[in-house]
C-alpha cells in the first residue's frame, strides 16, 4: 500500500477531508523531526514509541543518504489489539476487538446526531 492509499483508507475510516489527513501527517513529520532533534523518543498514541539513531551518511545513486536505525516499543493498547485480533481470527467475531467497538459506537453516534439535526 502506498502513501496515497493509506491516506484514502484513513479518510474512509474517519470521514475527514483528505486535506485534513495530509495536514495531520505533515504535522506528525514535524513532531518526529523535533523529537529526533531533542534526542527524545517519538511517541505515537495507541501505537507505541520509537527512537531513531543516526548512523552516518552513505552515497547512493540518488546522492547522499542518511543511514538511520530505528528502535520500536509497542504500546499496551497495540499489544492488546494484536492479541485480540489473533484471538478472533479463530472465531471470525471481529466486533469483539476494542477498537472496532469504539469505531462502531463513534459511527452510530455520528449518525444519530445527523438524524437529530
Amino acid at each position: 500500500m502506498d502513501n496515497q492509499e493509506i491516506i484514502e483508507e484513513i479518510r474512509t475510516y474517519t470521514g475527514l477531508p483528505l486535506g485534513d489527513i495530509v495536514s495531520v501527517f505533515d504535522a506528525f513529520a514535524l513532531y518526529v523531526l523535533g523529537s529526533y532533534s531533542e534526542n527524545e523518543k517519538i511517541k505515537i498514541p495507541h501505537f507505541g514509541e520509537f527512537y531513531l539513531k543516526f548512523d552516518g551518511d552513505e552515497i547512493t545513486s540518488l546522492g547522499r543518504e542518511a543511514k538511520v536505525t530505528g528502535f520500536f516499543s509497542p504500546s499496551t493498547e497495540l499489544k492488546r489489539m494484536v492479541g485480540q485480533y489473533e484471538d478472533v481470527k479463530q472465531t471470525g467475531e471481529y466486533y469483539n476487538i476494542d477498537l472496532i467497538k469504539k469505531m462502531k459506537k463513534k459511527s452510530k453516534d455520528a449518525l444519530e446526531k445527523k438524524i437529530e439535526e
